[in-house]
């Protein structure tokens, strides 16, 4: 669920922003200039800052389960876990 930006933590965990003005959605981490520590800036994993105002995030999704956990190494069993089937 999207939550306004002042409320996104600003630490180097990867988020969701959304810069509303453009309707851009970015993965971004928040950098920190060590000379000024109590400041910082949205990077996106482009190595580039933002050049957006970001005005709401939301933590990433987890990734998917895997379709076939035996595909992935698993057991059937693994396999009933994952898909919810136990």
């Amino acid at each position: 669920m999207w939550q306004t930006i002042d409320t996104a933590p600003k630490t180097s965990k990867a988020i969701l922003v959304h810069c509303a003005e453009r309707k851009n959605t970015y993965t971004v981490t928040w950098m920190r200039d060590e000379e000024f520590p109590w400041s910082g800036e949205w990077k996106h994993f482009s190595g580039d800052f933002l050049n957006e105002a970001p005005s709401h995030w939301m933590p990433l999704p987890a990734p998917p389960l895997p379709h076939n956990a035996e595909l992935c190494g698993g057991t059937s069993a693994t396999n009933a876990v994952l898909n919810g089937k136990t």
